[in-house]
């Protein structure tokens, strides 16, 4: 997902598809409400800082695996709390546009979200706050 995309009926199924594995793998396991909300995304962040703690975690040979699913799973989220629509950008990339034409991209941050962990402030649920938050002022990137 995170590579240039040109089909976006097809990255949709993806996405879809992505979202729906992702509730039935963490929903369950989460004992929560577990859903397109932000406690499910605060639940993720948990779940990638544990990963992150485990000795000789090494992010690589995860990220991009992880990265289409959390970043659909995000992206997923802020489509529902937002009204956007998922989007191929100029350059290629899948992402949403936000109601007000401010494109963001799930799929970096969770990227980052894996790699960097919330000590550098890169969470999914930081990312989900603040594409809301865009929405709610009007903002512009």
């Amino acid at each position: 997902m995170t590579a240039q995309i040109r089909n976006l009926e097809e990255a949709r199924r993806a996405i879809d598809s992505h979202v729906h594995l992702v509730l039935e793998l963490f929903g369950r396991a989460s004992g929560i409400d577990f859903g397109l909300n932000r406690a499910s995304l605060r639940w993720l962040d948990d779940l990638i800082e544990l990963q992150r703690a485990a000795p000789g975690f090494d992010p690589e040979p995860v990220v991009e695996s992880l990265t289409s699913l959390i970043g659909s799973f995000l992206g997923a989220c802020i489509v529902a709390d937002t009204k956007g629509d998922w989007h191929i950008n100029e350059k290629g990339s899948l992402g949403v546009r936000l109601p007000n034409g401010v494109f963001v991209n799930p799929f970096q941050q969770t990227k980052e979200a894996i790699r960097r962990g919330v000590e550098s402030g890169a969470t999914i649920s930081r990312f989900h706050q603040a594409a809301v938050g865009r929405v709610a002022i009007g903002g512009e990137e």
